[in-house]
């Protein structure tokens, strides 16, 4: 399951940032995905989608097992590699977001840390201390 997204214009790309376990061991939790958009996908594709009727709209990021045609359209079925079964209702094609392309194990967890108090704390007030403490450090040297 995915739940962080940034969108990078131009090329469509999303990288999200993965929340749950259901990829392991090929998508570890913590990691980032890098998913583009494609026109066609099929068994063995990692896709990322968002179902229209979530209550949340969070994607979710899972292996097309089976390509079937349902009242005219192509569906998906998708699992989880860590899941016994697959998930019980179909992935339509305007579901999907796009291929898994690549990932980064673990970067995922740095940038929601970086959402927080304490992480913006950490990567933008203890820099900036450090900074003014060697600048007056230097100006006291000069004096």
């Amino acid at each position: 399951m995915i739940l962080s997204s940034f969108p990078i214009s131009g090329i469509g790309m999303r990288v999200l940032v993965v929340q749950s376990g259901s990829m392991e061991p090929e998508i570890k939790t913590g990691s980032i995905v890098f998913v583009f958009p494609d026109n066609t996908y099929g068994p063995g594709d990692v896709i990322t989608f968002s179902r229209k009727e979530s209550l949340h709209g969070v994607p979710i990021t899972h292996r097309i097992t089976e390509e079937s045609i349902v009242h005219g359209k192509t569906a998906y079925t998708v699992k989880g590699d860590a899941n016994n079964y697959p998930d019980a209702e179909k992935v339509s094609e305007d579901e999907i977001i796009g291929r898994v392309r690549g990932k980064i194990p673990y970067i995922g967890f740095l940038i929601n840390q970086a959402r927080t108090p304490l992480g913006i704390m950490l990567l933008i007030f203890l820099p900036a201390f450090i900074i003014v403490r060697d600048e007056l450090k230097k100006i006291k040297r000069k004096i």
